[in-house]
């Protein structure tokens, strides 16, 4: 059963490291547990839960007590875990340096803060410079284009999945955020769509307890909600719910998945599609941040959109990353480009119902109804005396009158796996 207020877990980790203090040198206990209480209310559950894990590591490599380090012994430390064979993998000695500055961090976190309480002096802990991690740079040939939005929601199993893709593609936000959520949490009535952070959810990295907008998954997360969710009139159970059946008791179950759930099902639409880019919710947020660039936000409109305050070389490499739209637009203007507009931030509504439409849908996620000069075609060829033909998800072509043709469209049904049990 998940905990929609604690979607990884972080509260049970945190008692688990607790639980673990006696593993320490019993010289080091006392002054652990007084590291808990004194961070107790000013660090993050989330993070406490890391530091412990990490330090409790690091005590097992040490062959003396945290207390007793000096600077010198710290650093021949971190100088083991850089340059050991021990620690590293196949031929490459050493953790990676990002391994090393968690372990680096957890242990400057620890020394800094007993400082005061123990007799040593460990007022050089303050001046401890963490390892640089390696550089990984987002690459044009990750970024998740509106193409790739539209096969993977192609391959979704149902339209629980579908609006996680979207969702995900139009907020950037981060797994913890997204499991989250609660129905209550989220407005699609409004003619200006939001969410809300769950201010009860730990693991949210500073994500404000405020309203956000909802853009391109507005449909979707609507038609998803009324006609598929378990229990749409309930405010406090999640959002992104387990699906009804498949062996789901959803009595006193709060409905949310578990993350490992939501990653499986990213992964299998990406199969599905052919796709071959990462998908994993991290990808989603910088190839959202991508494209918020290149449709022209700023960075504090971008930095609102993320909850996330980008620092300045990742904020380069998005930069880098949208150069050539800008410069398609630098020559647009002076009448020296293409015809192709490029992304833009308008979205067009649908002509039907006027929902607004996300640049990868073809039929409007709210009434079905073709909004793309390729769709309109592919309709008109498929409609007979009222009648179209689909195919479901078994491969078999299906007649649907007009009515029922636009609600498969709608809720996806011809796409569901009844053999998923998420």
């Amino acid at each position: 059963m998940g905990d929609i207020d604690d979607f990884q877990s972080f509260d049970r980790r945190f008692q688990q490291q607790l639980d673990r203090i006696d593993e320490f040198h019993p010289k080091d206990q006392p002054y652990v547990k007084r590291f808990v209480r004194k961070c107790d209310g000013r660090v993050k559950t989330s993070s406490m839960a890391e530091y412990l894990g990490n330090l409790r590591l690091n005590a097992k490599r040490l062959d003396q007590p945290l207390i007793d380090l000096d600077e010198d012994s710290f650093d021949e430390f971190i100088f083991e875990l850089q340059h050991s064979p021990e620690y590293g993998r196949g031929d490459t000695p050493g953790f990676a340096a990002k391994t090393v500055q968690t372990y680096q961090f957890a242990l400057k976190k620890f020394l800094t803060t007993i400082d005061s309480l123990v007799e040593t002096d460990f007022s050089w802990a303050e001046d401890i410079e963490l390892v640089t991690p390696d550089s990984t740079p987002v690459t044009e040939d990750d970024i998740l284009t509106n193409e790739d939005i539209k096969a993977l929601c192609d391959g979704a199993n149902n339209l629980r999945d579908i609006a996680l893709v979207e969702f995900l593609a139009d907020t950037g936000a981060r797994i913890s955020l997204v499991g989250s959520l609660r129905v209550g949490d989220v407005d699609l009535e409004s003619d200006q769509a939001t969410f809300t952070p769950n201010p009860n959810a730990s693991g949210l990295k500073g994500a404000g307890i405020r309203p956000y907008p909802i853009i391109d998954a507005k449909a979707t997360l609507r038609t998803y909600l009324h006609r598929v969710h378990p229990r749409p009139d309930r405010d406090d159970v999640a959002f992104f719910h387990k699906m009804e059946g498949h062996g789901n008791d959803l009595e006193g179950d709060d409905g949310s998945l578990a993350p490992q759930t939501i990653r499986n099902q990213l992964h299998r639409a990406a199969e599905k599609a052919d796709l071959e880019k990462p998908v994993n919710p991290h990808n989603f947020r910088h190839s959202a941040i991508t494209r918020m660039r290149r449709e022209g936000y700023d960075r504090a409109e971008v930095e609102h959109r993320v909850h996330w305050t980008v620092d300045s070389n990742m904020w380069s490499t998005y930069e880098h990353i949208s150069g050539e739209q800008h410069n398609d637009a630098i020559f647009e203007k002076v009448g020296l480009g293409d015809s192709d507009d490029g992304p833009s931030q308008e979205r067009q509504p649908c002509g039907n119902c006027l929902e607004p439409i996300a640049p990868y849908h073809d039929y409007c996620p709210r009434c079905g109804d073709a909004v793309t000069p390729e769709a309109r075609e592919a309709t008109k060829e498929a409609t007979a005396e009222g009648s179209q033909f689909i195919v479901n998800a078994d491969g078999e072509h299906v007649q649907l009158g007009v009515s029922e043709i636009l609600s498969a469209l709608a809720t996806n049904d011809v796409q569901v796996d009844a053999d998923t049990p998420e």
